[in-house]
């Protein structure tokens, strides 16, 4: 279940940086100087477009498996998987702090 979490938080991560990405991707190809910059923005932005459509498809069917484990968890094991989860929440906002320093 921890593992499957994990993966969805790197999913949703992954997802706003493409997100992230194909915009800034789209403002440089309307910004192009030539025509085959243009075409050459056209591709990398069709490029980021599937590899997004890809991460949120994958981002759907961890999040279904996530919730499956979670719901297949006795009442008991829920309790340790919320706390659990808090604990590795709070992990990896200290980590990302740690980065940022």
């Amino acid at each position: 279940l921890i593992v499957a979490a994990n993966q969805l938080y790197s999913q949703r991560k992954l997802i706003e940086d493409k997100s992230a990405e194909l915009k800034k991707q789209e403002e440089l190809t309307q910004g192009a100087q030539t025509v085959a910059s243009y075409q050459a923005g056209l591709e990398k932005t069709g490029a980021l477009v599937i590899e997004l459509s890809d991460a949120k498809r994958l981002e759907e069917s961890t999040f279904v498996l996530v919730k499956s484990l979670f719901n297949s968890l006795s009442s008991e094991e829920r309790g340790y998987a919320v706390e659990i989860g808090g604990d590795v929440a709070r992990a990896a906002k200290e980590v990302e702090s740690f980065q940022c320093e």
